[in-house]
């Protein structure tokens, strides 16, 4: 009997500890202390698709990024840069008709979503980059959900 109670004990101590580390490492997420970990977010409507398929490891961040608006061509490529806080400064190297080309993108993330940042743009070296980053609006227009990575 006593052997039994034992094992009800630790069993339920062993229980509630792992339960309260997988807590901590939700928790972790949401607030933002990310590291090493693989995120992908959606924004689907009126025939348009963007993906966003993102590593995060400490404050660099890369990954993929796939746009497929409608009645535009497609491009797809690269994302590297850096979270600062709740925002991704990244370039985005992709391949479009053809021609590989580079510009800056900007998204802010929200909870669990990322918004898309715009603003005026000019070229600089061969890349497009904001004219005042402090001009960004990101007006929540396409909002990107986060969801299973495929």
């Amino acid at each position: 009997m006593r052997k039994q109670l034992l094992i009800i004990v630790l069993g339920t101590l062993l229980f509630a500890a792992c339960k309260s580390s997988s807590d901590k490492n939700q928790n972790a997420v949401v607030q933002g202390n990310i590291h090493n970990h693989a995120f992908c977010y959606y924004y689907q409507e009126n025939g348009d698709t963007i993906i966003l398929h993102l590593h995060i490891k400490g404050e660099k961040a890369s990954g993929d990024l796939l746009y497929h608006l409608r009645e535009k061509d497609k491009n797809s490529g690269a994302v590297e840069g850096k979270m600062s806080g709740d925002t991704l400064f990244a370039d985005y190297t992709f391949k479009s008709e053809g021609v590989i080309s580079v510009r800056e993108v900007i998204f802010l993330r929200r909870g669990d979503t990322f918004v898309e940042g715009y603003g005026e743009v000019m070229d600089q070296q061969g890349k497009f980059v904001f004219k005042d980053r402090s001009a960004i609006d990101f007006d929540g227009k396409m909002i990107f959900k986060k969801g299973e990575c495929n």
